[in-house]
């Protein structure tokens, strides 16, 4: 069974001169645990 894509809205953050799009991990885990879903940031 193929898993469901789902969008996480992420917020971006400055590292090392880099720019990083992020979302808590708390998120992606229950949207996986709980709903059996492949997370995609966006």
């Amino acid at each position: 069974m193929q898993q469901p894509l789902v969008a996480i809205s992420t917020d971006v953050r400055q590292f090392d001169n880099y720019t990083w799009h992020a979302a808590p991990q708390q998120y992606l885990e229950a949207a996986i645990a709980g709903a059996g879903v492949f997370p995609l940031l966006v």
